[in-house]
C-alpha cells in the first residue's frame, strides 16, 4: 500500500513537470532562507555556553544616574581599580573574583634564532588576572594548553600567554615557552603558556594575554584610586551556588559606599550581568560584537515568513491543479477509493517534494554560507557536519512544510463529488473555499510586499549613511600610526612631514592616553 502512495505520487509529479519544478524551486528557497537563519541564530545564540557553571558567572557592570541631567542611566563596563580585590574579601557570595584589562591592538617584536627580530600588529591584546582560567575555563574539547600550565602561567610579572596561531606567527613554533616576546616597545615580557585559538563562539577573543601582576609591578599609581574608571578593566565573579543575585547587588553597594563619596555610593550601582547577556545587551559593550536579542527575533521572524510564502505558494498551485485532476479523483471514488486514501496519496506527493526541495535547499544553503561566512559570522558549515540540531532543525521543517502546503488541498482535491469529478464540473459557486484560497493569495502578498518595503527602508537607511557629506573631506585625511611609547620619533616625523606636505592644510598629533 505504501509502495502503490510513492509509485503513483511520482507518476504525478513526472507528469506536471512544469508545476512539479516551480513547486521544488518555492519550497527549496525557502528551505535555503529558513535554514540559514537557523544557523546564524542558533550561532549567536550559543556564545560562552560551553563553560563551566556558567549560569553563575556575572561581569559587574556600573549604572550611573543624573549624568548631565539625563532621565536615562548610563551603562558602563569599567569599575574602580581596587574594587576587585575588596570584594574578593569581603563579599562572601563571590566564590572566585576575576578581572582582565583589555587594551586591542599593540605593536608585538619576537626575536627568533638565526633571524632577524619580527615586528607587527596584533589585535587581541589583555592582561589577566592568574585566576582568569579558573573562572572562565572554556570547557570544550577544541580547547586546551598546548604548553604551559594554567594554573602558574599568569602568576609572575611580565609573563605572557599567546594563542597557537600567534605562536607560528612569532616563531613558527609552538615550543616558545621561555622566549621573550617585547610588547608595545614598553613590556619585555617571557611566554610562559600556549593554548589553541579561541572558538568563534565566544566574545574573549585574545591572542596574546599577560598577567595583570605587570601592570602592578610597574609605576602605576592610578590603579590605586577608587575614581579611576577604565571601560577596559573589567570584573567578572563566580557565586557559590543558590545565591540570590539581589542580595548580592545589594552586599556589593554596601562595600562601595564606604570608599567614595555619599554623592558617588548614591548615583552609581553597579550590577551583576549574566555571562550569558554578554553578547546581547546592546546597552553594554564586549570584546566581540554585539547581536541583541531583538535582532535574532526580528531574523527568526523573517524565516518564518519565508517558510509560511513558500508554503502557501505550493498550497495555492496545488489547489489550482485541481482541475486538472479531477478526472482522476472521481475515477478513484468509482472504483472505490475512500478519501482518506486520497488524502494520504496527496500528502505523500506533497512530502515527497518537499524531501527533493529540502535536499536542493540543503545546497544552496551550504553554497551561501561558504560564499559569506565572513557576513554570516559562521566560519566553519554546521550543515554538511549535520549535527544532531541540525538534523532535527530539518526534520522539523519538512515535516511542517509538508503539512502546511499539503493538508489544504488534499482535503479539497479529495472532496469532489464524484459524478462532477468525472464531468469535471467543478461547484464554483463554494464561496467557503474560494474565500479561502483568495485569503492564502492575500496573506502572500501582504507577506511578500512587507518585505520588499523592508528591504527598500534598509536599503536607503544604509545608501544614507555612506552617502552622507560628513563635513568634511574624508578621502583628503591621512592617519599615521606610531607606537605611543616612540614619543620622540612622533616629534621627528611631525615636524619633517610639515617640509613633506606643503600643501597641508592642517596636521594635528593625537596621544592615546596610556594606562
Amino acid at each position: 500500500m505504501i509502495w502503490y502512495f510513492f509509485r503513483s505520487a511520482f507518476r504525478n509529479l513526472i507528469k506536471n513537470k512544469v508545476t512539479s519544478i516551480i513547486n521544488c524551486l518555492g519550497l527549496s528557497l525557502g528551505i535555503a532562507c529558513c535554514l540559514i537563519i537557523f544557523l546564524v541564530v542558533k550561532n549567536e545564540s550559543n556564545f560562552d555556553k560551553f563553560h563551566s557553571d556558567q549560569d553563575r558567572i556575572y561581569r559587574i557592570v556600573r549604572v550611573t544616574t543624573n549624568v548631565n541631567q539625563s532621565a536615562e542611566p548610563e551603562y558602563r563596563t569599567g569599575i574602580s581599580f581596587p574594587f576587585p580585590g575588596i570584594l574578593e574579601e569581603e563579599l562572601p557570595q563571590a566564590e572566585k573574583v576575576t578581572t582582565l584589562f583589555n587594551r586591542g591592538e599593540v605593536l608585538l617584536k619576537s626575536f627568533p634564532e638565526k633571524e632577524s627580530p619580527r615586528l607587527f600588529k596584533q589585535n587581541g591584546f589583555t592582561f589577566l588576572e592568574s585566576n582568569f582560567f579558573e573562572v572562565l575555563d572554556f570547557n570544550r574539547p577544541d580547547f586546551e594548553w598546548l604548553r604551559g600550565n594554567a594554573n602558574s602561567a599568569l602568576t609572575t610579572p611580565n609573563s605572557v600567554i599567546i594563542t597557537k596561531s600567534l605562536a607560528e606567527k612569532t616563531y613558527s613554533s609552538l615550543d616558545v615557552l621561555g622566549k621573550t616576546i617585547l610588547i608595545n616597545n614598553d613590556w619585555e615580557c617571557k611566554i610562559t603558556g600556549v593554548i589553541t585559538d579561541f572558538p568563534e563562539n565566544t566574545d574573549f577573543q585574545f591572542s596574546i594575554m599577560a598577567s595583570l601582576a605587570t601592570l602592578r609591578n610597574g609605576n602605576n599609581d592610578w590603579m590605586e584610586g577608587w575614581y579611576s574608571l577604565s571601560g577596559n578593566y573589567q570584573c567578572f565573579i563566580k557565586l557559590h551556588q543558590e545565591v540570590n543575585v539581589k542580595d548580592t547587588e545589594a552586599r556589593i553597594k554596601q562595600i562601595h559606599s564606604r570608599f567614595v563619596s555619599k554623592k558617588i555610593a548614591k548615583d552609581r550601582i553597579y550590577k551583576l550581568q549574566p555571562l550569558s547577556e554578554l553578547h546581547h545587551d546592546s546597552r553594554l559593550s564586549n570584546f566581540n560584537r554585539i547581536v541583541s536579542k531583538e535582532t535574532l527575533l526580528g531574523l527568526s521572524l523573517i524565516g518564518l515568513l519565508l517558510l509560511i510564502t513558500s508554503a502557501i505558494n505550493f498550497s495555492n498551485l496545488s489547489t489550482a491543479q485541481s482541475l486538472i485532476r479531477s478526472k482522476e479523483i472521481g475515477i478513484r471514488k468509482v472504483l472505490g477509493s475512500s478519501r482518506l486514501n486520497l488524502v494520504l496519496q496527496f500528502l505523500g506527493e506533497t512530502y515527497m517534494l518537499t524531501f527533493i526541495a529540502a535536499i536542493i535547499g540543503v545546497g544552496l544553503a551550504e553554497l551561501s554560507v561558504l560564499k559569506f561566512q565572513n557576513l554570516l559570522s559562521i566560519r566553519n558549515s554546521a550543515i554538511i557536519s549535520f549535527n544532531l540540531e541540525v538534523v532535527v532543525f530539518l526534520l522539523a521543517l519538512w515535516f511542517c512544510i509538508g503539512l502546511i502546503a499539503g493538508v489544504y488541498p488534499a482535503f479539497v482535491i479529495s472532496g469532489f463529488h464524484p459524478i462532477n469529478a468525472i464531468k469535471q464540473k467543478m461547484d464554483s459557486g463554494n464561496t467557503g473555499k474560494i474565500r479561502f484560497s483568495k485569503g492564502l493569495v492575500l496573506l502572500q502578498f501582504v507577506i511578500t510586499q512587507l518585505m520588499i518595503i523592508g528591504t527598500i527602508v534598509i536599503f536607503s537607511q544604509l545608501k544614507y549613511l555612506q552617502s552622507k557629506d560628513l563635513g568634511f573631506q574624508k578621502e583628503a585625511i591621512i592617519t599615521v600610526g606610531i607606537p605611543e611609547t616612540e614619543t620622540i620619533l612622533r616629534n621627528d616625523f611631525a615636524g619633517k612631514i610639515t617640509n613633506l606636505a606643503p600643501n597641508a592644510v592642517s596636521i594635528r598629533k593625537r596621544d592615546r592616553i596610556k594606562y
